[in-house]
């Protein structure tokens, strides 16, 4: 292992033992597995798997942005989409690891491949992949949503009901399993937001990452205000949980453990090698 290597594992676990502790992004990709493995995704170093009792090892794969669970391994021999300018890849089985460098994935109920790419008139296909490949659009969403032009997804994640979770900068979204499309809560605001460095204003709060879980309640990654954020079945808004900047929340995922929360230290260069991740754990009760 490269002294580098050693560098960049030691800092994790200092991050992960100190709990109080289109513009170029760190990673969003967290999951955790049956066992209670969390997989994250690095943007500098690759993929990280951090087992229950806290042990931490690298796991294979690209250093991508994005990261889904394939519990089942289904899509162990499915080619996965890649474009002029995007790339998926899987690493390792039981579980697969799905990684994406520039669309966010998830898994939905259903077992099959969900993320959205642009098309005519720039809009965005919600694209369906079947664990065997076949391709279809689940939904074409709206050139602009509330917080403006949709020119990507910040973040997505399986919802209820086989519906489709989506962020973007201000407002959480909802597509249902018959393509309808609906909004959770919109002109999301974080009181005493506090930006990580190069946070423009107008981007803020910047939703990422979100999981939904079986009660309905709806936990998402307030990137640019250094907070993750609750939100109730009936769109109330909370703040659950706040980082000390210039660390800020991407991603989140849930467990019987709690919510587990990816985090990076943000930097005003774009150098990935110090965009640090760290993950925090907002315990269940």
């Amino acid at each position: 292992m490269s002294h580098d290597s050693r560098r960049r594992i030691a800092a994790v676990l200092l991050a992960l033992a100190v709990p109080g502790a289109a513009f170029a992004h760190p990673g969003s990709g967290i999951a955790v597995d049956r066992q209670g493995n969390v997989y994250f995704v690095d943007t500098g170093e690759g993929v990280w798997k951090m087992a229950p009792d806290g042990k931490l090892t690298a796991h294979p794969g690209p250093a991508f942005h994005w990261l889904a669970l394939d519990l089942d391994d289904r899509f162990a021999r499915t080619k996965l989409p890649s474009t002029a300018t995007s790339e998926m890849r899987k690493a390792g089985k039981s579980p697969t690891v799905l990684l994406s460098s520039d669309y966010p994935i998830a898994i939905g109920s259903d077992g099959a491949l969900y993320y959205a790419e642009p098309g005519a008139g720039e809009r965005l296909s919600l694209v369906r992949i079947a664990p065997g490949g076949a391709r279809s659009v689940r939904a074409l969403l709206p050139a602009a949503m509330s917080s403006g032009p949709l020119r990507w997804l910040n973040g997505i994640a399986a919802g209820a009901g086989g519906s489709i979770l989506f962020t973007d900068n201000a407002a959480i979204h909802r597509v249902a399993s018959d393509g309808t499309l609906t909004t959770v809560a919109q002109g999301v605001q974080v009181p005493g937001c506090v930006a990580p460095p190069s946070f423009r204003d107008e981007l803020l709060p910047m939703l990422r990452g979100l999981a939904e879980a079986p009660d309905g309640t709806i936990w998402v990654a307030a990137t640019g205000c250094s907070a993750v954020l609750r939100v109730s079945p009936a769109g109330e808004v909370a703040v659950a949980l706040r980082a000390e900047a210039p660390w800020s929340p991407t991603g989140v995922a849930l467990s019987e453990a709690g919510v587990q929360i990816l985090e990076y230290l943000h930097t005003a260069g774009e150098d990935r090698g110090e965009w640090v991740p760290r993950v925090r754990r907002l315990a269940a009760e």
